[in-house]
């Protein structure tokens, strides 16, 4: 019963460079706006780092996905991109 409902799903939508950007933009202007609020608020305490870096992580993630061999997109490393070994290199 669970291989026919994996069936049934609708395929994941892929990531676009597009919504990368957008999703960059936001992270910009919402951790502005906490960078702001933390300095104005609480200047002795900061917080806004643990939401860089909790949020800079997924960001990191989704730009490979993007952008990278990801998960998402199935790609195998091939043995034949790597560099021949030569006699003089041994």
């Amino acid at each position: 019963m669970v291989r026919e409902e994996r069936r049934q799903r609708p395929p994941r939508p892929v990531p676009t460079p597009k919504k990368f950007w957008i999703h960059v933009a936001i992270f910009l202007v919402v951790n502005a706006g906490l960078i702001t609020l933390n300095l104005v608020r609480s200047p002795d305490k900061y917080w806004f780092h643990w939401v860089l870096l909790g949020w800079g992580a997924g960001l990191l993630l989704n730009a490979y996905r993007v952008f990278g061999c990801g998960w998402a997109k199935g790609c195998k490393v091939d043995s034949t991109s790597q560099p021949a070994t030569t006699d003089a290199m041994k």
